[in-house]
């Protein structure tokens, strides 16, 4: 030994927080994805209880484009409208339900908001179904 000092262990420390934190940074970004769309859904910075049908229609693109930032590009969105009893009384209420993916199906994300609003003309449904949304009653 020639009494020099070697930094092996430290490095070889080192270079094991570096690959895990290389590992785990696609979760970090879903992560920060995912508190993005539940904000999508929140009282005041998005749909809120009596969103729009507009609002709601622009829904998918706004979980697409939080997504594009956080970088999943081609994020697969599925989007329903479902009337279904609150509470589990005779009241009903519409909920609105995104479900999301990754095109390689390494990440998926599901959240639902219960709104006020009306929509008892056929015609309004008639526009979410034709944007892709599944509309149904229960």
């Amino acid at each position: 030994m020639s009494g020099k000092k070697t930094n092996k262990g430290l490095l070889i420390v080192l270079g094991l927080i570096g690959v895990g934190a290389a590992l785990s940074w696609p979760h970090v970004q879903w992560f920060r994805f995912e508190l993005e769309a539940r904000e999508a859904f929140q009282d005041k910075k998005g749909l809120g209880r009596f969103p729009t049908p507009e609002r709601i229609l622009a829904t998918p693109d706004v979980l697409r484009a939080a997504a594009a930032r956080r970088g999943f590009e081609g994020l697969e969105v599925r989007m329903s409208l479902v009337f279904k009893p609150f509470g589990g009384g005779p009241v009903k209420r519409w909920h609105v339900r995104a479900e999301t993916r990754t095109p390689d199906g390494r990440f998926s994300f599901a959240h639902e908001r219960m709104i006020e609003s009306e929509f008892d003309a056929e015609e309004s449904l008639e526009a979410f179904r034709e944007a892709g949304f599944t509309v149904e009653r229960r």
